[in-house]
């Protein structure tokens, strides 16, 4: 259902070995990108662009996304959710793919100024103010998710498995 969906990719990590494949990913985010361009944009990315996915919170994020290190008693705990939020839908993007490792896991503030300056993505382009966290994560996920129930509607309500006789 919309809701079981809902539930699902706000949490799911979808990036990455034995997880979901980056084709599918990528159509996902060019089809939310063409809904937001609809009416007034410059016109659909077609299933031939050459865009690439990107995170935005790097894979590799230590050495410039570091967590704050106080208090000292929940750092592991605030590391490993950092950690859980790198390949989820609200950190992911489309970007094109000379500009892919020119953001690679470069600081915040770097990579804002080069997709302010070098993309139209509308799915990345309306989350360039303040600071990319965890909770900027979830809030993007959940305008990525209404936008992916809009385009592909589920059934609604509640579905039970059969009882057998």
């Amino acid at each position: 259902t919309d809701d079981e969906l809902r539930i699902d990719l706000d949490v799911r990590a979808l990036y990455g070995s034995g997880r979901v494949a980056r084709p599918t990913i990528s159509t996902a985010l060019r089809l939310v990108e063409n809904e937001w361009r609809r009416p007034r944009g410059e016109g659909a990315l077609g299933a031939d662009n050459t865009l690439q996915i990107e995170h935005i919170l790097p894979q590799d994020w230590g050495p410039f996304w570091p967590v704050d290190p106080e208090p000292h008693d929940t750092l592991a705990e605030r590391e490993q959710a950092r950690e859980s939020h790198v390949h989820r839908l609200g950190n992911l993007t489309l970007v094109s793919p000379s500009m892919n490792p020119a953001l690679s896991n470069r600081e915040w503030e770097s990579k804002r100024e080069q997709l302010r300056e070098h993309s139209n993505v509308l799915i990345t382009q309306r989350y360039l103010n303040g600071t990319w966290d965890e909770a900027m994560i979830r809030g993007r996920a959940t305008a990525l998710i209404d936008a992916v129930i809009a385009i592909w509607p589920g059934p609604t309500g509640t579905f039970t498995t059969p009882v057998e006789h």
